[in-house]
């Protein structure tokens, strides 16, 4: 069975903290969070970064999602939301495990490679 590693309300908040502190220096021209996963985040970064939430990834943007897992959906949606392969933009998440993909994040918190990973706003069973 994969261990479970149940996510605090602290560690999203020390996770939005060290991404401001990251890019608030940089030009971002909104944030884009992934349905589901990365909508929370988008939505704390977009407020406290005071820049747009996207409905679709565009030029200079974040994209923000949970956990960077398989990289299946960060590729989907980067390349089918944008219609643009070539898009220049970040890519934010809060975990990151290695993939066949071999998608990496610009910026995450932390690698988890073994665990099953539970947000708060998940069903914690």
């Amino acid at each position: 069975m994969i261990p479970k590693h149940f996510v605090t309300w602290q560690e999203v908040e020390d996770f939005i903290s060290d991404v401001i502190r990251e890019y608030k220096d940089k030009k971002v021209t909104g944030v884009y969070g992934l349905p589901r996963g990365g909508l929370i985040f988008a939505v704390m970064l977009s407020h406290r970064l005071h820049i747009p939430m996207l409905v679709s990834p565009i030029e200079g943007c974040m994209i923000v999602d949970d956990i960077c897992d398989s990289g299946e959906s960060l590729v989907h949606y980067v390349n089918n939301a944008s219609g643009n392969e070539e898009l220049d933009y970040t890519i934010v998440t809060m975990y990151y495990k290695q993939n066949k993909l071999g998608i990496v994040p610009d910026f995450w918190k932390d690698e988890k490679n073994n665990e099953w990973i539970v947000f708060p706003w998940e069903e914690q069973k």
